[in-house]
């Protein structure tokens, strides 16, 4: 799940868990917007796309970048929007949790998720899912629950 990236609700949620990866993408408001919009930002020098800490709203450089990357507007508010894989890939190496999504190629293609703890001695599942349509629902379902329940 390399894209796309999560939807504003769980940028909102993992800002407020602590979620400090750069990536290419975030959600952003400015005094002159009226809500939030999904944009990427763009280096100064090369104009192209770059990958930065969006949460930390300017305040470190990424690893590609060497100046503040546009926008850099310093009143506005933004939120990171890392794809579901990078949200896996953080819950596993900051809180030792695993999310798993299973296809169920049954009558209908559904999918479903379990949540397990990895701390050692602490392994096992603590968490199932139900069945969802796309396999975006049932990784983002995992997702937001371990942020509102697990952390």
């Amino acid at each position: 799940m390399t894209t796309p990236p999560v939807s504003f609700e769980l940028a909102k949620l993992l800002k407020g868990k602590g979620f400090s990866w750069e990536c290419s993408q975030f959600y952003c408001k400015t005094k002159n917007n009226k809500k939030f919009y999904l944009t990427t930002g763009t280096e100064y020098e090369s104009d192209r796309d770059c990958i930065w800490d969006w949460n930390l709203n300017g305040g470190k450089s990424g690893t590609l970048t060497k100046t503040i990357p546009y926008p850099n507007d310093t009143n506005a508010i933004y939120y990171s929007a890392p794809t579901i894989s990078d949200v896996v890939m953080w819950l596993y190496e900051k809180h030792k949790i695993w999310i798993g999504v299973i296809c169920d190629v049954g009558n209908d293609l559904l999918f479903t998720f379990k949540i397990y703890s990895t701390k050692i001695g602490e392994e096992r599942c603590i968490g199932n899912g139900i069945m969802y349509e796309s396999p975006i629902e049932a990784y983002e379902a995992p997702i937001k629950y371990t942020l509102n329940n697990l952390l």
